[in-house]
């Protein structure tokens, strides 16, 4: 059942916004001329107390072409699903116009108004043009019926060619007016919505680029103050320390180390911060663990998760570290050390703007 209502209530998407919004005002149309047909003819049976069957056999036919035009809307044959339901609409009203209304001027007639409107929302200007040009075919014929006195209804009063012109004039002035109102409105709600899409786009990309300039400002501020604690500084393990420093700063991180190659050809810990600084005494060789591997390759290395590292060092206990990021120090082509900083595990990720600092 509730299948059965979806398929009914819920209007194919189209990624097309003309035709995802034709989608949804048709189908709801349709739902609506489905519950009011039936209502109607409910109506008429309880108040009139008709048992016409020509009626009756109208409208079961005007609901299994709604149903139809229904189901070619789930095809996603949207146009002919669209051209069937507002012919179907527009051969009912003139067909009761006929039949029980009275003619040209009963109101039922106006609702061709309806139907312009709609063949121009949902068709689009030749829609409406082609709808209008069938509402004028449908009144001359209407009205030349009932200049004969060939309507079914004895009516005791027929109105006539001037009246017929002005009831027409009339319809296709206010059909053409509540079109082009309402196709402007829809344009402009289009085009505001575009631009708010737009504008939003416009401020994400906004804030992106802000914090990127302040990003940018802190790295060159922390240089420029690593460049003037350099200068004021003449001992090396000085020097490195303030360059760990500030490289954890800028990485927001809070473990770290820098390991230098010495005469024996190995790498050993020259300055720890966080959980290397407590007894954390290893010694690499080249290509051994994380530090051997970026002094072999001289390139910066980024590990988005130690434990899974492929290159891991079995000596670590797992769960110590999350992502790690190392970069080599380099003396002209030569490599003399290692900088290392880290998260704690289930903590940040490096970015490659952090590789690049």
């Amino acid at each position: 059942m509730w299948r059965l209502l979806k398929t009914l209530l819920v209007p194919p998407l189209y990624d097309d916004y003309e035709q995802d919004r034709r989608s949804r005002l048709g189908t709801y149309i349709l739902v609506f001329l489905l519950v009011f047909t039936p209502a109607a003819a409910v109506i008429n049976y309880v108040l009139a107390r008709s048992r016409d069957q020509t009626w009756q056999i109208g409208v079961s036919l005007f609901l299994v072409s709604l149903l139809f035009s229904r189901w070619l809307m789930q095809k996603r044959q949207l146009h002919a699903a669209l051209v069937i339901m507002l012919v179907t609409l527009w051969g009912m009203l003139n067909w009761s116009a006929y039949a029980y209304a009275g003619g040209v001027s009963s109101a039922v007639f106006t609702g061709n108004l309806v139907v312009v409107v709609l063949a121009g929302l949902l068709l689009g200007r030749p829609g409406a043009t082609v709808s209008a040009a069938l509402t004028i075919l449908a009144g001359l014929v209407l009205a030349a019926i009932e200049q004969a006195g060939l309507l079914p209804l004895d009516l005791a009063t027929r109105s006539g060619w001037s009246e017929w012109v002005t009831n027409v004039t009339y319809l296709l002035c206010v059909a053409t007016a509540l079109f082009f109102f309402v196709d402007t409105y829809e344009h402009v709600l289009h085009r505001w919505r575009m631009n708010e899409s737009q504008l939003r786009e416009s401020n994400e990309q906004l804030r992106i680029n802000s914090a990127r300039l302040r990003a940018q400002n802190e790295v060159l501020a922390t240089l420029q103050q690593t460049t003037v604690d350099l200068l004021n500084r003449r001992e090396l393990s000085d020097v490195l320390s303030a360059i760990l420093d500030r490289a954890l700063f800028l990485c927001q991180a809070r473990n770290g180390f820098i390991y230098l190659l010495e005469a024996d050809n190995l790498m050993h810990l020259r300055v720890p911060r966080g959980v290397f600084a407590a007894d954390y005494s290893e010694v690499f060789s080249k290509g051994v663990g994380l530090t051997g591997k970026i002094w072999a390759q001289g390139e910066p290395l980024l590990v988005t998760n130690y434990d899974e590292w492929a290159g891991r060092d079995e000596r670590i206990a797992t769960g110590q570290f999350g992502a790690i990021l190392g970069v080599p120090l380099s003396s002209g082509q030569e490599v003399v050390g290692v900088l290392v900083v880290t998260h704690d595990r289930g903590g940040a990720t490096f970015s490659n703007e952090d590789m690049q600092l």
